[in-house]
């Protein structure tokens, strides 16, 4: 397993800036790496207002394909990346732009679709222009996607994630964690609530035999259950919430880790720690992989 280094400002590709929750991620000085060519506004428009008898559906659908359209022209035209980052570290499947739309497209409409059938999408139009462009003109990085995708990530919620989001306040119903406004919320036991440091750590059976990869397990709160490896506590698993949207996903206090196992990535929420009494339910205080950055460690299972 391979980590990244956590989220921070001044990273490899985006650097501290404005914005509007004042501390945003904005692109580095474009002029100094290749940036990929802007996305033909034509190719696949969004036009939120024009129709009025457009549905919600309609609408989130219309933007998901422009938003696919927009990342998959970016990066099929960036040299840096290959299919296999394209698909496992980006998330875009798809040998060639058509397929590679058609793929994105449709993850975002299914739960965009799912999320407008139960009344809890809130679309906003005006931030799409300022989404479109940000991700066509996202420079093109020449090193390793692994390297910088955690700084692409913050960029790219930074630009888009406001235009499709939950609408449940606090306490409110929900279906799905996606449903509520907050981006750091859970829906727990049909309510929207804030996440917490001990919803990470909970006992979960995981289903994959590779450390660090995470799988959907609904007895955990977060919904996800990551693989510790064979272990002293003899551990199946522990729970954990996917931050690889954006690392606000994760609870005050705790960090988004990005790991590439194989050929794909992860992106999930951990206890950073020093000693074990900062750590609950069992687990201990170690190092996940020895490569990580200033020898961090993090409330997981010592290995054996």
């Amino acid at each position: 397993m391979r980590l990244a280094v956590p989220v921070v400002c001044g990273g490899l590709v985006f650097a501290c800036g404005g914005g509007d929750s004042g501390g945003g991620a904005t692109a580095t000085d474009a002029g100094t790496q290749d940036a990929a060519p802007a996305v033909d506004a034509d190719a696949a428009p969004v036009d939120a207002g024009s129709a009025a008898d457009a549905s919600l559906a309609d609408q989130a659908a219309a933007f998901c394909e422009a938003l696919a359209n927009a990342r998959c022209t970016w990066a099929l035209a960036c040299d840096g990346l290959s299919a296999g980052d394209r698909a496992g570290i980006l998330g875009l499947a798809g040998d060639d732009l058509a397929a590679c739309t058609a793929n994105a497209a449709a993850l975002c409409t299914t739960a965009a679709t799912a999320r407008a059938e139960r009344g809890t999408l809130a679309f906003d139009p005006v931030e799409v222009t300022d989404c479109l462009d940000g991700v066509s003109r996202a420079p093109c990085q020449p090193s390793p996607a692994v390297d910088w995708i955690a700084d692409y990530g913050a960029y790219f919620y930074e630009r888009c994630g406001r235009v499709l989001s939950g609408n449940v306040a606090v306490d409110g119903d929900c279906t799905a964690a996606s449903d509520c406004a907050a981006i750091d919320a859970l829906c727990d036991e049909g309510k929207c609530r804030i996440s917490k440091p001990l919803d990470l750590q909970g006992d979960c059976d995981a289903t994959n035999r590779s450390a660090g990869v995470p799988n959907g397990d609904e007895t955990c709160v977060g919904g996800l259950c990551v693989q510790v490896g064979t272990n002293s506590q003899e551990k199946l698993g522990m729970c954990t919430i996917n931050c690889r949207e954006t690392a606000q996903a994760c609870p005050v206090g705790t960090q988004c880790l990005h790991a590439t196992v194989g050929s794909t990535h992860y992106a999930y929420c951990t206890v950073r720690c020093e000693r074990d009494a900062q750590c609950h339910n069992g687990f201990v205080c170690a190092a996940v992989n020895p490569d990580e950055p200033d020898g961090a460690k993090h409330c997981w299972a010592e290995r054996r």
